[in-house]
């Protein structure tokens, strides 16, 4: 983009810091909070849960339009390889090297285990580059992306295949919002947006929100519809819950971002905020890491203060670790994809 979007990137440095909060309150209540996923109980876990990776993807989503409309599909091919794949391989064999030294737990280098971390990272590039086939060869066929989207509910549940089938709705809802010649999503937000539209919308939210238990997060029960020989329908039903709660929670999170943004105008926080989101990619990796070494501190329970102070450091680490690392152009390129 010529002219860079602030608002984008104000509502990116929200939702890295939403994707944090979470993280924090995972890992920085202990090892058997961690150990007996205690936290998948918490109110304000499952809330931002409901919401801010979808709003992620959805971002991505809308973003990838602009490369598909500027630069041809091998340039975009090289382009997802630099700027994802490679930083992916890089950061996870640092990560490999600093337990197996550092930290004294001895990894080996499997394959396998490059897929299982940033699994974000990787839903990004799989997705985009199935929204780049088909908008090569087909011209963006509705149909096409339908029949995708039923074939991706029987795919088996390996090498984080559920993250990616999870993600692929909003990626590819993101994609089409930045289609000037998709005249049917300014008018379904223009329906959504009235008064009566939004508490409509805000109650289904929370009425969603009460009902949301334990095997609801895709990381417990996954996507895959087909189970022992037969369909689902109460996985189907997981799916389609998780899906609208996470479209209502994106649309509200847009609505409530936008606002506050037109508030604080020019205000610090906004300036802040706009910071944080130039550096989502940087944030989201290191922060992942950080917080894998957290729950070996010697905490017992869930204290919010702690968590508090435990955001504010992952969240100063992360910024400026990643700041530092922009400063230098081989690093950028190789660690960050030159973002």
């Amino acid at each position: 983009m010529p002219n860079r979007n602030q608002y984008i990137d104000y509502a990116k440095g929200i939702t890295i810091i939403l994707v944090i909060i979470p993280h924090c309150i995972q890992y920085g209540a202990g090892a058997y909070y961690l150990n007996e996923s205690l936290f998948y109980d918490n109110p304000i876990f499952k809330f931002i849960y409901s919401f801010h990776m979808p709003v992620f993807m959805i971002i991505s989503g809308y973003l990838f339009n602009y490369s598909i409309t500027r630069h041809s599909f091998n340039n975009i091919i090289k382009s997802r390889i630099t700027t994802l794949l490679i930083p992916i391989l890089l950061w996870h064999t640092i990560y490999i090297i600093i337990q197996n030294y550092v930290d004294g737990n001895h990894s080996d280098f499997y394959w396998s285990s490059y897929i299982k971390h940033l699994w974000f990272i990787w839903a990004v590039l799989w997705n985009s580059l199935v929204i780049l086939f088909v908008h090569k060869f087909t011209n963006d066929s509705f149909v096409v992306y339908l029949i995708i989207f039923i074939i991706f509910l029987f795919l088996p549940h390996r090498y984080n295949s559920n993250y990616y089938v999870f993600m692929y709705p909003y990626f590819l809802c993101g994609y089409l919002m930045n289609k000037p010649s998709l005249k049917i999503t300014n008018k379904i937000h223009e329906k959504l947006s009235t008064p009566y539209g939004l508490i409509i919308l805000t109650t289904i939210f929370l009425i969603m929100l009460e009902m949301f238990s334990h095997e609801d997060f895709v990381y417990v029960s996954k996507t895959n519809i087909f189970l022992d020989g037969h369909i689902s329908l109460h996985m189907l039903y997981i799916d389609l819950y998780r899906w609208i709660i996470g479209f209502i929670g994106s649309f509200l999170f847009y609505k409530t971002t936008h606002y506050c943004y037109h508030y604080f105008y020019e205000k610090p926080i906004n300036t802040h905020l706009i910071n944080i989101g130039t550096k989502t990619m940087g944030i989201y990796i290191i922060s992942d890491y950080s917080f894998r070494f957290f729950y070996l501190l010697p905490i017992n329970s869930l204290n919010y203060l702690y968590i508090l102070i435990e955001i504010i450091c992952i969240l100063g680490i992360s910024y400026y670790t990643t700041w530092i690392i922009d400063r230098n152009y081989y690093l950028r390129k190789v660690l960050l994809g030159g973002r």
